[in-house]
């Protein structure tokens, strides 16, 4: 999932029954036999192609074997559930709210906030998790919206009779995406970062980093210990300040409150420590297409946070030989 996307993927055109139907029902000929407005068609072919249900051919070879199975097998939903989990906005709605947990419409929309959409998209992005929890997808692990009249809340509950077969198609789409991260070194090498707002601070966890946290930060700007745990990092002119905690399988990044204004650099640094892991463990062979833009936003951002370190270290650098700063002691 692209962090830096839009929450507000379909703004409030998330599709309906109605538009799937048609769409299995004309296929190839759906553009010029829909029933949909403009701004409902604009939206669903995002959909569709997120879905896995047209590719640069059209009617996509998964749309095939869906359409042979019927909308009413529970299985078809389950494909085309775990191939929208890879999006923004679904991919938001099972990683931050838990199972059996209920949020108002109220709650969800500062979380949204806190992870980057503007206040006033809320209202169309839980129109959107609204819609698609209308469909089956809503049994099925995503969740369902409740309205009693202008109250409204959302909550997930657990598929309660998975199929076993959408499980596997799940790992393997999983697998997929981990490039030529395979069998146990899916669990063993695999990096994920897990974020997360806590009494007012920020913390970022990595687990099972490729690299040595010192050894990449220090390619970003001129860290410097504080005490224990604590540490700055200078950057743009300024010193930022953060605590990080090794653990056995990763490290977190305690950002504290009055700092939280420097939660993006630190995911930006960690989006540079991702590309270069990536870019030093993924054969040739690996790198499809696909690949290349799933990491060429982290890239951009990785490039900016490198050009700018750079020049902010070569100004520290002749300050520093005028007089200007001490030495590290790193």
């Amino acid at each position: 999932m692209n962090k830096t996307a839009s929450l507000n993927t379909y703004s409030h055109f998330s599709p309906k029954m109605e538009w799937i139907e048609q769409f299995f029902e004309f296929k190839d000929e759906f553009k010029t036999n829909h029933t949909l407005g403009k701004n409902m068609y604009d939206f669903f072919i995002p959909f569709l192609r997120h879905a896995g249900l047209i590719d640069a051919n059209g009617f996509s070879r998964t749309a095939s074997v869906l359409d042979s199975l019927g909308l009413s097998n529970e299985a078809v939903w389950g494909i085309m559930l775990v191939n929208l989990a890879h999006t923004r906005q679904v991919q938001w709605v099972v990683t931050t709210i838990p199972f059996n947990t209920v949020m108002t419409k109220e709650e969800l929309a500062l979380r949204m906030i806190e992870d980057g959409a503007k206040e006033t998209w809320t209202s169309d992005v839980f129109t959107s998790i609204t819609r698609l929890g209308a469909l089956p997808f809503g049994d099925m692990g995503f969740g369902k919206t409740t309205k009693i009249k202008r109250e409204a809340w959302f909550e997930r509950t657990p598929w309660s009779t998975p199929i076993p077969e959408i499980i596997l198609y799940s790992l393997y789409k999983f697998a997929e995406a981990c490039g030529d991260y395979h069998g146990r070194d899916l669990i063993n090498e695999l990096n994920y970062y897990d974020e997360r707002l806590k009494d007012g601070s920020y913390i970022i966890t990595v687990r099972n980093p490729n690299a040595d946290w010192k050894t990449w930060i220090k390619t970003i700007g001129i860290i410097e210990s504080i005490a224990g745990d604590d540490y700055t990092i200078s950057f743009r002119d300024s010193r930022h300040i953060f605590s990080l905690r090794e653990e056995q399988d990763g490290y977190s990044v305690l950002i504290p409150p009055d700092d939280v204004k420097d939660v993006d650099f630190m995911r930006q640094v960690l989006a540079e420590a991702e590309v270069r892991a990536r870019q030093k463990f993924t054969p040739k062979k690996f790198r499809t297409p696909e690949w290349e833009d799933r990491t060429s936003e982290m890239r951009k951002a990785a490039d900016m946070v490198s050009e700018d370190a750079s020049a902010s270290m070569r100004e520290r650098a002749s300050q520093r030989d005028m007089g200007g700063f001490p030495e590290s002691d790193d």
